[in-house]
C-alpha cells in the first residue's frame, strides 16, 4: 500500500498494482548485478549490467503507459519501499 501510494502521490496511475510490485521488485534485485563498466578497444565500450537491467525495466515500465518522466520517480519509490540500501542511477 506504502510503494503504490507513492506512486499516485507522483502521478504514476498506470498498469495493474501487481504487476507494478513485481517490477518494483525487479529493481531491487537489479542491485546484485556489476556496475562495472567495460571499455575494450576491439568491442567498444559496453554498459554494466546493472545499467543494461536499468535500461530494460525503464523500457518496461514505458511500455505500461509510464511516461519518460515518471521512470525516475518510480524507480526511487521502489527502493524507498522494498530495498532502501540501493541507490537510484548510478
Amino acid at each position: 500500500d506504502q510503494f503504490l501510494g507513492l506512486l499516485t502521490n507522483d502521478g504514476v496511475k498506470v498498469g495493474p498494482p501487481d504487476q507494478l510490485i513485481a517490477l518494483a521488485h525487479e529493481r531491487c534485485d537489479d542491485e546484485r548485478l556489476s556496475r562495472g563498466d567495460s571499455y575494450g578497444l576491439l568491442f567498444g565500450g559496453h554498459p554494466s549490467p546493472w545499467r543494461v537491467a536499468l535500461s530494460k525495466l525503464g523500457t518496461k515500465l514505458e511500455g505500461l503507459g509510464l511516461a519518460e518522466q515518471q521512470v525516475r520517480p518510480f524507480m526511487q519509490d521502489a527502493i524507498n519501499v522494498y530495498c532502501p540500501g540501493a541507490t537510484n542511477f548510478g
